[in-house]
């Protein structure tokens, strides 16, 4: 979610539409409060997936040792303090950080005057998760999650999300205010997967229906392979590489000074 070019009040009408949402300090929640404003998206993203539990996530050792590492900031619970700390902790985490940095806009000068740049938008992010049965929006202007109610067992949280995220909408549309909805979700090759090792190990088929649906569920795992493979090969084609090259161009002229000087 976005909010165009002015600074996002935690206390607008915007917010204030979730009138009878309740802040909640539950343990275990994963949460940052904003300290450094260009660290939102960042945050939006580790907080979904810190807070994540499905067997398709896979944190790596970099996240899971940052998420352990950073569990001592709020050991009874989500505040203000241990949320501004998390946030530090973060925005000093080296790995973490040189990600970040790799998705700004590098070039190697800028043509124009201040007077000729482009305007610019400054977005904010909000996120909504579900944790344990309940769903959550964590919004690091917050110092704690706001609790929006519980979800059946048998439904997806997305009956309850549903409806707050298109009021969020419909206030954003008719305030005419740029906005961008995003979701994080499992690659559809592991859900297939999964469904294969289940249709293997179900004796109550026969041969004939298990080959059936393994071969069309291959198909669609090799279909999701080939995708893969072509936004990885795309992602090459597109990539920015003037700062490699002009790091390349900086490293010969030093060799190159170094072999004159011998």
């Amino acid at each position: 979610m976005a909010n165009k070019k002015k600074d996002f009040d935690p206390d607008s009408e915007l917010n204030q539409a979730y009138k009878n949402a309740q802040h909640v300090h539950f343990q275990g929640i994963d949460m940052d409060s904003f300290i450094y404003k260009n660290v939102c998206p960042t945050q939006a993203i580790l907080s979904v997936l810190f807070n994540c539990t499905h067997e398709d996530l896979n944190l790596g050792a970099t996240l899971t040792e940052f998420k352990e590492y950073s569990q001592k900031f709020h050991p009874k619970g989500v505040g203000l303090f241990d949320t501004q700390m998390k946030c530090v902790a973060l925005s000093s985490h080296g790995p973490i950080r040189d990600v970040h940095n790799c998705f700004a806009k590098k070039q190697l000068a800028e043509f124009y005057s201040d007077d000729e740049k482009k305007e610019e938008y400054a977005f904010h992010f909000i996120v909504y998760i579900p944790f344990k049965g309940y769903l959550y929006e964590l919004d690091g202007l917050k110092t704690a999650p706001i609790d929006h109610g519980a979800f059946p067992e048998d439904n997806e949280c997305l009956d309850v999300a549903r409806p707050i995220v298109q009021q969020r909408i419909q206030k954003f549309i008719e305030d005419k205010t740029h906005f961008r909805l995003m979701v994080i979700v499992s690659e559809p090759g592991k859900k297939y997967e999964r469904e294969l090792k289940q249709i293997l190990a179900n004796s109550s088929l026969t041969d004939d229906e298990r080959n059936a649906q393994k071969s069309n569920l291959s198909k669609l795992i090799n279909e999701e392979k080939r995708k893969k493979a072509h936004r990885i090969a795309n992602l090459r084609r597109q990539h920015n590489l003037a700062a490699a090259s002009k790091q390349v161009i900086v490293l010969f002229l030093k060799q190159r000074k170094d072999d004159l000087l011998i």
